[in-house]
């Protein structure tokens, strides 16, 4: 069995990559362990250490086959990621008091609301970073991570949530809806209609991505016209 360390680009989390006694592939980083519809398992890490290499796919698992020696691995050194980097995401606040919703005469803008994991993320010369809605430290899978290090340098607020079928355990994917800072100009006193402007241009250059995208975001005279579908109301 031969073993290779790769260091997160995200933080201080090594992963450990394989090729085992049978020429099985294996990580331990989420890229690997969350299995995809009609696709073998893998990560960036595997193909990385496969690279040159005889490879087959036997039971939606890949493994080296025939002779041959892996090439040489450099690890990736991991940015460090500090609070100082973290911007606070923006949150729902109740209506002042004495008004109602008839008083807005410009309408709402709802989005699609989700239950997951709320990320602020960081992206610049193709390093990533994550943190929780409070700050902590987060991480994301190898598919987004390398979606989201194509996105341009900003601030980036979104939910982490997963997708289950009854032929997958689960894919991970990230729904972006504001767009906090972009190219080291801040945001944060620009109304949402200019925010969101700012964040579809950017996911735009994903080129459709399943992994990232854009909440799906309507406009309606009032809350009561909304559809069934759970929506965040701004």
């Amino acid at each position: 069995m031969k073993e290779f360390t790769f260091q997160s680009s995200s933080g201080p989390k090594v992963y450990t990559t394989r090729i085992n006694d049978d020429g099985l592939l294996s990580c331990d980083c989420q890229g690997w362990t969350m299995k995809r519809l009609n696709r073998a398992r893998g990560c960036k890490h595997t193909k990385q250490v496969s690279a040159g290499l005889n490879v087959v796919e036997r039971a939606g698992q890949m493994y080296v086959v025939g002779g041959g020696s892996p090439p040489p691995v450099a690890a990736t050194p991991a940015k460090p990621t500090t609070k100082a980097d973290f911007i606070n995401p923006m949150l729902a606040s109740a209506i002042p008091a004495g008004q109602t919703v008839d008083g807005y005469s410009q309408g709402f803008t709802m989005e699609e609301k989700f239950d997951g994991i709320r990320l602020v993320i960081r992206t610049g010369n193709g390093s990533v970073q994550a943190w929780s809605r409070l700050g902590k430290v987060r991480a994301v899978s190898a598919d987004i991570h390398d979606e989201l290090a194509r996105l341009p340098e900003g601030v980036y607020d979104g939910e982490l949530i997963l997708t289950t079928s009854l032929r997958s355990s689960g894919t991970e994917s990230l729904v972006l809806f504001d767009c906090l800072e972009i190219q080291g100009h801040s945001l944060l006193r620009q109304p949402l209609a200019s925010r969101r402007r700012f964040l579809e241009m950017a996911v735009s250059a994903l080129n459709g991505s399943t992994a990232v995208r854009v909440a799906t975001m309507r406009i309606t005279s009032t809350p009561a016209r909304a559809s069934r579908q759970t929506w965040r109301i701004r």
